[in-house]
C-alpha cells in the first residue's frame, strides 16, 4: 500500500537554511578578518540565547567579557601612542643636535670675529684712509689714461663722501668714452653737512678744485652743488674758469652767487648757468 504523504513531500519545495545560502557564505568570508573582534559579542549572544545557566551567572560572565574587551582596546591605543611618540623622538633629537651645532658654530664665529676685529679697526684709521685717497689722487694725476669722468669723481671723493654724477649735455650719464664737456652734479645728503657755514666751505672746495684742475677744468660745462637743507649753487664754466680762486673765500663766493641770480635759472647755454639758491632759512 502506497504512503499517501510521499507525493506531498516530494512536491514540496524544501528551503535551505540561511547559513547554507551563497550570500551568507560570501558575507562570512568577507568578515573573516573581523571574527576575532566579533567573537566576544557572539559569545555573549550565545550565553544569553542558547544556554540555560543562571541569570546572575550570565551577568557576571558578560561583565567579565566586556571588561576584557575594554582592557584589550585600551592596550591597543596605548601602543599606538607610544609608536607615535617614538616616531617623533628621533626628529626632536636631531633638532637638538642641529641647534647645538649652530650654537657651537656661532661661538666659533664670534671668537674669530674678535680675533680679526683689531685688524679691521686698524684698516679704518683716518690716517690710512687719507693716505689711500692721496695715493689715488696721485695716480689719477700721473696716469693720462684715466678717463676725465673718473678723475672728476676722484677729485670730489677726496673732498668728502658726497654723491657725484657726471652727465653729458644731452642728459645722459657719461661714460669713459663720452666726449666732453660734462655737467657735474655733487650732492651732500642729509647728515653730511653740519650747518650753513660748513656747506659754504664744501661748496667752495668743490668748485675750486674742479675748476682749478688742469686735467678736467676745460672738460666741464658747469658744476652744480646741493647741500641738503642748506643751499644749492650752479657755476657755469664761463664764470668758473675765469675766477681767481686764490682770493675767493666761502662767504664772499656765496654772496657773489646770490647777487648773480638768487633763483634757479635753467635757461640758456649750460656753461652760462650761474646762480645760487638758499634752501634753509638760516643759510642766506
Amino acid at each position: 500500500m502506497e504512503n499517501p504523504k510521499q507525493p506531498l513531500e516530494q512536491g514540496r519545495n524544501v528551503q535551505k537554511p540561511f547559513y547554507k545560502k551563497w550570500w551568507f557564505i560570501l558575507i562570512a568570508v568577507l568578515l573573516l578578518p573581523f571574527y576575532f573582534y566579533l567573537l566576544p559579542f557572539v559569545l555573549i549572544w550565545y550565553i544569553w540565547a542558547k544556554t540555560m545557566i543562571n541569570k546572575i551567572l550570565k551577568i557576571i560572565i558578560t561583565v567579565f567579557i566586556i571588561t576584557l574587551l575594554i582592557i584589550f582596546f585600551a592596550n591597543i591605543d596605548t601602543s599606538e601612542q607610544k609608536t607615535k611618540i617614538n616616531g617623533q623622538e628621533q626628529p626632536n633629537r636631531e633638532l637638538e643636535i642641529k641647534e647645538k651645532t649652530i650654537d657651537q658654530d656661532q661661538e666659533i664665529f664670534e671668537s674669530q670675529k674678535q680675533q680679526i676685529q683689531p685688524d679691521v679697526i686698524y684698516d679704518e684709521q683716518p690716517e690710512q684712509v687719507d693716505q689711500a685717497k692721496e695715493e689715488v689722487k696721485i695716480e689719477a694725476e700721473s696716469d693720462p689714461e684715466i678717463a676725465s669722468r673718473e678723475q672728476i669723481e676722484i677729485i670730489v671723493k677726496n673732498i668728502g663722501d658726497y654723491e657725484v654724477t657726471v652727465w653729458d649735455l644731452k642728459g645722459n650719464l657719461a661714460k669713459n668714452t663720452t666726449p666732453a664737456p660734462y655737467e657735474v652734479f655733487v650732492i651732500a645728503g642729509n647728515g653730511k653737512i653740519a650747518n650753513c657755514f660748513h656747506a659754504k666751505n664744501v661748496m667752495l672746495d668743490v668748485m675750486k678744485k674742479l675748476y682749478s684742475d688742469t686735467a678736467v677744468k676745460d672738460k666741464i660745462a658747469r658744476v652744480m652743488f646741493t647741500s641738503w637743507g642748506q643751499l644749492k649753487v650752479s657755476l657755469g664754466s664761463e664764470d668758473g674758469t675765469k675766477l681767481d680762486w686764490a682770493t675767493v673765500g666761502p662767504t664772499n663766493f656765496w654772496d657773489v652767487m646770490m647777487k648773480v641770480k638768487s633763483y634757479e635759472d635753467e635757461t640758456g647755454p649750460i656753461n652760462q648757468r650761474t646762480w645760487g639758491v638758499s634752501i634753509g632759512k638760516d643759510c642766506e
